[in-house]
């Protein structure tokens, strides 16, 4: 709403500024925060193996799940671009609310259950990269016959100006 009211100065905090990137340094600090809390209090090493294996399958299954769904409802009423980017952003709320909310939620527990509780936040964020990792190659094959339909389209229409149309002139094509 602000960059609707103020685009000019919008344009010049974001853009010249680089303001932006203040929230991606906030959330590597955060994600930072997480590991070095987990490592720290070697909750890694309390934790038994067999329910890290769980906490990996289960954290496979919630990302693929949340993927599917937000690609399949975004389908019918976006474009293929737009439906990349909500697949991508929809299972990707991890580091940005998880951390905060647990430290909020559970903030009388000891640094090494508040660790242990994040763990999971961590193991997803990891999967997270790797899942987005693979989309990429799946999504740039659905959207390249597109893209190379739409460049093959571009090369081939002439670039006159429409003042030299004339209204009467035959279409070659029909």
């Amino acid at each position: 709403m602000i960059q609707n009211v103020f685009p000019t100065y919008t344009k010049k905090v974001f853009g010249e500024w680089k303001v932006s990137k203040l929230a991606s340094f906030a959330l590597l600090i955060l994600i930072w925060q997480v590991f070095d809390s987990a490592f720290e209090t070697q909750a890694f090493t309390d934790v038994k193996g067999n329910n890290m294996v769980f906490i990996v399958f289960i954290s496979i299954a919630l990302f693929s799940i949340w993927a599917v769904i937000s690609v399949g409802i975004s389908l019918p009423w976006l474009s293929k671009e737009d439906t990349i980017a909500v697949a991508y952003c929809v299972p990707a709320k991890t580091p940005a609310m998880g951390v905060p909310l647990s430290v909020v939620m559970f903030s009388g527990l000891s640094t090494l259950t508040k660790a242990k509780i994040q763990i999971p936040l961590v193991i997803f964020q990891g999967l997270q990269i790797v899942g987005g990792s693979l989309l990429t190659i799946v999504f740039r094959n659905w959207v390249r016959p597109d893209e190379e339909r739409a460049d093959l389209e571009t090369a081939t229409t002439p670039a006159f100006p429409d003042s030299c149309r004339r209204e009467d002139s035959v279409d070659p094509s029909g």
